[in-house]
């Protein structure tokens, strides 16, 4: 326990946070790209992406596994409040204008369902259970499912470019002028404390995700090709409900 409380310990806190607000921003990158294969209907490439982008769920899996519990915290919520609130939850709950950061509803439910295959984090899946599920939410969190994403920070692409990548910025980044420093650091509650209302109470607002969710349910017909798509989607259905379950 003293260990925790050390200045070298807190210097790794401090880098965490930059170093999982980059490495979910990498997710939604490969989220991105095998939605753009998807859209073209490239298979090799829809299937590196969706390879690439699991690897980084199970490096993910292991940090978790380590049960340090402030670098645990960290990565759970640079994961909902960059990738899977605005970008996966969005994606299927809102509809797809053009141009835009969304991806592909399909594809997006596809995701998810992986995702909730693949991360062995109960807050994490409590998390998404409790946004879809949940009759009422706090309206600060409902704003992460409702508006788009943080943008990716400047030194990330800073980084990117000096490892001969392509620094050319993306959907995700739209003139916001938040500093980096702002995106790395940890709000004063996180998204999962605010689901367990552990923070500071604030305004509660109706749990539209759950009407979008059956909506979304009802709108499936019984065309062969959309069997695989209602089979992720009763999937992820079952995790979320086993989460809520056991929390």
């Amino acid at each position: 326990e003293e260990f925790w409380n050390e200045p070298l310990f807190q210097l790794v806190l401090l880098e965490s946070a930059t170093l999982f607000t980059h490495v979910c921003c990498l997710l939604r990158e490969f989220w991105r790209m095998a939605d753009e294969a998807f859209q073209r209907g490239v298979k090799r490439d829809l299937r590196n992406a969706l390879f690439i982008q699991n690897d980084i769920l199970m490096y993910l899996n292991d940090v978790f596994a380590c049960d340090i519990p402030r670098l645990t915290e960290i990565v759970q919520e640079k994961l909902l409040r960059f990738a899977i609130l605005p970008v996966l939850l969005r994606s299927i709950l809102l509809s797809r204008p053009a141009e835009s950061d969304l991806l592909s509803p399909q594809l997006a439910m596809y995701l998810l369902y992986d995702l909730l295959s693949t991360l062995r984090n109960s807050t994490v899946l409590e998390a998404i259970g409790c946004i879809f599920l949940r009759p009422e939410l706090p309206e600060d969190v409902l704003n992460l499912v409702s508006n788009t994403a943080p943008r990716t920070p400047g030194h990330f692409y800073t980084i990117q470019a000096a490892w001969g990548g392509n620094a050319r910025p993306g959907p995700f980044d739209r003139g916001d002028p938040t500093p980096d420093e702002v995106l790395y650091a940890m709000p004063p509650a996180t998204v999962a404390d605010r689901l367990r209302r552990m923070a500071t109470p604030g305004p509660m607002a109706r749990g539209w995700p759950l009407e979008a969710l059956e909506e979304w349910l009802r709108s499936l017909d019984h065309a062969a090709e959309e069997a695989g798509l209602a089979a992720c989607a009763l999937g992820s259905c079952c995790h979320m409900l086993e989460a809520q379950r056991a929390s």
